[in-house]
């Protein structure tokens, strides 16, 4: 009598089908997951990309247009409070001038109530930026400086390179390499392979070759 087994594997469980000529048993093992706490505490923190003037504005349908108009132009966000924090002539302004915006969440904590960045003291938290596809214009390209550069004290600050201030966030870009070689997509490409699924990504790679300048596709 010869017995065969097939080993199915579905989510949160596992089955193991035997069967002969004259019987079939099925075999089924459960995954309980750790219900523990963990020691450490980490959390995930996605920061935001706007440009200038260009940020969330909440408001009341009641509010006069001026209030809110004035209200918008004195927000805080966590990107101008990012430009704050490297404005800071003491310690923690020169550790806020050697972290990248993606990972400021790791040293720092915002709070939402005063809208501001604290060192942090406990915890760890994963940082990330909230994804702009290649058609995002300039955001796009705001968001690819952020990845690299630190330091940067206004979006003023954040266009210039080596004593330059060029017109836009592309120009900057192009100045400092990052438009050579596709570096800017192949960027885009790993950021988004963490956080897109399978689906997005290949509708994102055919968004770049339909509207994005490639040149070299193939090695993407």
């Amino acid at each position: 009598m010869v017995a065969t087994s097939v080993h199915l594997r579905v989510s949160g469980a596992s089955f193991t089908l035997t069967f002969t000529n004259k019987s079939l048993q099925l075999n089924v093992f459960r995954y309980v997951p750790f219900l523990g706490k963990l020691s450490l505490s980490c959390t995930e923190y996605l920061a935001k990309v706007h440009l200038p003037g260009q940020h969330m504005v909440l408001f009341n349908p009641d509010e006069p247009v001026k209030s809110i108009m004035s209200r918008a132009a004195a927000e805080q966000t966590t990107l101008t409070e990012f430009f704050s924090m490297n404005s800071l002539n003491n310690e923690i302004g020169e550790q806020a001038q050697n972290t990248t915006y993606q990972d400021f969440p790791q040293y720092f904590v915002w709070h939402k109530v005063s809208k501001t960045w604290t060192k942090r003291q406990k915890g760890f938290s994963l940082g990330r930026m909230y994804f702009v596809p290649p058609t995002g214009g300039e955001r796009f390209y705001l968001r690819t400086l952020l990845t690299v550069v630190r330091g940067s004290k206004s979006f003023n600050d954040l266009r210039t390179f080596e004593g330059v201030e060029h017109s836009t966030f592309q120009d900057c870009c192009r100045s400092r390499g990052l438009l050579e070689d596709d570096g800017e997509w192949r960027i885009c490409l790993t950021e988004a392979s963490v956080i897109q699924t399978s689906s997005s990504l290949r509708i994102l790679f055919a968004s770049m070759l339909l509207f994005c300048q490639l040149s070299s596709p193939e090695n993407l």
